[in-house]
């Protein structure tokens, strides 16, 4: 749990002396880089950390063994296209599941990274983002983390459809649910500019997708939903943690679509705050929808990121900026911990190892 705390704690100190002695942004993002680098490293040379671990180590395993009939087979199953070949590479190259790892982490830190450089101050949504995105998501769900950071990725700047398909695509093959990444992206680009073309190409593109995956939209459909297989302990907690940033974002949004980032994504921050607020009702009457809300409900994260790493600078002066900040801080602190001490899942990160 040090480890954690500590890693946490650093970005925080950082974006202090960035306050106190005014680093420029240039520097900022270099220190950001490095530390971006070394959060990779971390994060891809893990050993038997994240609940996910033992299946993808199988999974890497079975991929070295691979022959051609059946790797074409695994493409067309329950992996994702990305997977399997990089894999086969890898593993064929005698190199263990920590490579592949790094692969993934470097493409989730990528995404960071841009998310970052986007803000003010370029190390204080990493104070928002470790608790549970890079802690839980990128230490645990692999491939899904990576499909994430693509998403950070195209929230970090403005992007014309043709870059939102090759990207989302690319989302697409690392995690099959990369295609909420398509949809966030696609809604946003109609509702800013409503044209016949926008909303033909949008809709022909989303069949097209639909079409191919309608096997794994099923067997999704199956596994979360009617099964009951996979368990979603802690739901409300982290639903909880979502919707709080949400309706700050709703209480503030006249001030805070002053910031560049959070007029670029605030259509789907609109969006993503209505289907949040509403999903807990929703799913109180109908709990067999809790898996696939939460699974889904990851992707909403970045937007929490974006919401209180900007609200804090709503006021003009200086020190009410510094206590808002240290109140986040403490916030999540606070959510950090909880995970850490109280989550029924935490023996699978805690102790780290390498």
């Amino acid at each position: 749990m040090f480890i954690y705390n500590l890693i946490f704690i650093i970005p925080f100190l950082i974006f202090y002396l960035t306050i106190k002695i005014n680093i420029s942004n240039k520097d900022q993002q270099k220190i950001l880089f490095l530390f971006l680098f070394l959060l990779n490293l971390l994060i891809g040379f893990r050993r038997f950390v994240g609940g996910d671990w033992i299946p993808y180590s199988l999974q890497f395993e079975q991929a070295k063994t691979m022959y051609y009939e059946s790797f074409f087979n695994k493409l067309e199953g329950s992996y994702e296209p990305f997977y399997i070949p990089i894999a086969w590479v890898l593993s064929n190259s005698n190199l263990n599941i920590t490579s592949i790892n790094l692969v993934y982490s470097s493409i989730f830190c990528f995404g960071l990274y841009k998310l970052c450089r986007a803000h003010k101050y370029t190390f204080f949504p990493l104070v928002v983002a470790f608790p549970y995105l890079i802690l839980v998501v990128a230490m645990g769900y692999t491939r899904q983390s990576a499909a994430i950071g693509i998403f950070m990725y195209l929230l970090s700047k403005k992007a014309k459809i043709v870059k939102i398909s090759f990207f989302s695509f690319i989302a697409l093959q690392l995690h099959n649910s990369g295609i909420i990444v398509f949809a966030f992206s696609i809604f946003d680009l109609i509702i800013k500019k409503v044209n016949k073309k926008n909303i033909i190409y949008s809709f022909l593109l989303l069949a097209i997708i639909v079409f191919f995956l309608k096997g794994t939209i099923s067997r999704y459909y199956l596994h979360y939903v009617l099964d009951g297989h996979y368990v979603s302990g802690g739901f409300y907690f982290r639903q909880l943690t979502q919707i709080v940033p949400l309706c700050l974002f709703l209480m503030f949004y006249k001030y805070l679509k002053e910031f560049p980032i959070i007029d670029n994504s605030k259509n789907i921050l609109i969006l993503v705050a209505i289907f949040s607020i509403f999903s807990l009702p929703f799913v109180i009457f109908f709990p067999d929808f809790i898996p696939a809300f939460d699974r889904m409900s990851l992707y909403f994260y970045p937007f929490q990121i974006i919401i209180l790493s900007n609200i804090f600078l709503i006021p003009k002066n200086k020190k009410i900026q510094t206590l808002i900040s240290f109140l986040i801080f403490l916030y999540c602190l606070t959510i950090l911990n909880m995970w850490l001490m109280f989550s029924t899942h935490n023996i699978y990160w805690v102790p780290y190892t390498f």
